[in-house]
């Protein structure tokens, strides 16, 4: 076959161009997995999809804030727990040795006991931490 015109051969080429950059497109389109790969595309729901994007991250973070919050509650809840347990044997102690039928050696005994409960409590208070950030702080 034989062009006569180039007229003929600019009309081929152009077309052979338009051709070549819709299955371009249409292959961004595809391989991306997203409907919308470019503002070109359709600008508005670009920017629908980017608002909704920037949605999503942020509620991602709300939950992983909020999954801290709860670690932080649970390990205040055990600290809380095992300063409820010394001051439930504080006040065992405190009836025990409260009768006259308790020595002198055994109230002694009593004290010591409860000398330890109480720096179990403050230690409990002063070193509860969760991510290098004291719980309870100075509870004085």
């Amino acid at each position: 076959m034989k062009i006569q015109n180039q007229a003929w051969t600019t009309f081929s080429t152009n077309r052979y161009q338009k051709n070549d950059n819709a299955i371009t497109k249409t292959l961004e389109k595809l391989s991306g997995g997203n409907k919308l790969t470019r503002a070109a595309d359709n600008a508005s729901g670009l920017s629908i999809s980017e608002t909704m994007r920037g949605q999503i991250h942020g509620l991602a973070r709300a939950q992983l804030n909020m999954q801290d919050g709860l670690s932080v509650l649970e390990t205040t809840d055990v600290g809380l727990q095992h300063v409820s347990s010394v001051l439930q044997r504080i006040r065992e102690l405190a009836v025990q040795t409260s009768t006259d039928t308790v020595i002198d050696g055994d109230r002694e005994a009593a004290q010591y006991e409860l000398d330890q409960l109480l720096q179990s409590g403050d230690d409990t208070a002063d070193k509860m931490e969760f991510n290098t950030q004291s719980i309870l702080g100075d509870v004085r």
